[in-house]
């Protein structure tokens, strides 16, 4: 994972999987021609950060929209994965996919407990979860398509 534009709200990444693999996503049209990674948000992965909830969210971003199309038709055939990309295509932000990563509960027993431990705990399980095995599934869908 590499940083991307973040702010207080949002902590933003790019997998490597973007980068290792930005000629064949322009080829085959999920990505803009003359584009590039540092200033594009049609792949947007962050960590929505609210006082009730953290999570994890998978964002077809603002940018050509023929790409982006592209890349909401190869979403929905994966619907199974996909979670939030049942609507029409959003014209900027379009929510694909989301993880809980702290639910209202868990961030209420903190704030009560102060349990430290137990926090670091459920973190360290989701964002595993995230890593090992949702953006892989990801990045297999992805690699599918650039075939």
């Amino acid at each position: 994972m590499l940083p991307y534009n973040s702010n207080k709200t949002y902590v933003r990444f790019q997998p490597i999987f973007l980068h290792k693999n930005i000629e064949k996503l322009k080829d085959k049209g999920l990505f803009p021609k003359h584009g590039n990674l540092e200033n594009n948000t049609i792949y947007l992965y962050e960590f929505n950060i609210r006082n009730h909830v953290v999570n994890f969210d998978l964002k077809i971003g603002a940018g050509e929209q023929e790409v982006r199309e592209r890349l909401f038709e190869i979403y929905r055939k994966h619907k199974s994965f996909f979670n939030r990309v049942d609507k029409n295509l959003q014209p900027k932000w379009h929510q694909s996919f989301q993880k809980l990563i702290l639910s209202e509960n868990d961030i209420g027993d903190f704030i009560e407990s102060g349990d430290t431990e137990k926090l670091r705990k459920i973190l360290t399980e989701k964002f595993r979860e995230l890593i090992e095995q949702d953006l892989p599934k990801y990045i297999q869908i992805l690699e599918s398509e650039l075939l």
